[in-house]
């Protein structure tokens, strides 16, 4: 099965739309990987690159606690133009593996 840049499952809109949903979700998801620990009661968290400081004791025991309310206005740092760095890098780092993978089954085939 040759999957080609103008093949109907490339050009569909739910591929359209995996992509960047994934690429969103990638860098949030993240937050559940270790953390990078600078100080007493300073955390940062994220990957590839960090896009969120906790100030605070400790970090909470479950990660999604840092989107509650009270946490996020009172603790959280979250900076947006470098997880939309992230989310912009593992987007074409997608990219790259799916042309690559593109070509190579076109050259095996």
């Amino acid at each position: 099965m040759k999957l080609g840049v103008n093949h109907p499952i490339m050009t569909t809109r739910s591929a359209r739309f995996i992509l960047p949903a994934v690429s969103l979700l990638v860098p949030l998801l993240s937050l559940w990987i270790p953390y990078e620990r600078i100080d007493q009661g300073h955390y940062r968290l994220g990957f590839p690159l960090w896009f969120l400081n906790y100030y605070g004791g400790s970090l909470p025991l479950h990660k999604y606690e840092l989107f509650t309310w009270p946490v996020f206005t009172q603790h959280v740092l979250f900076n947006l133009p470098r997880y939309l760095l992230n989310v912009m890098l593992i987007y074409f780092i997608e990219l790259a593996v799916i042309k690559m993978t593109l070509r190579l089954r076109k050259r095996t085939a």
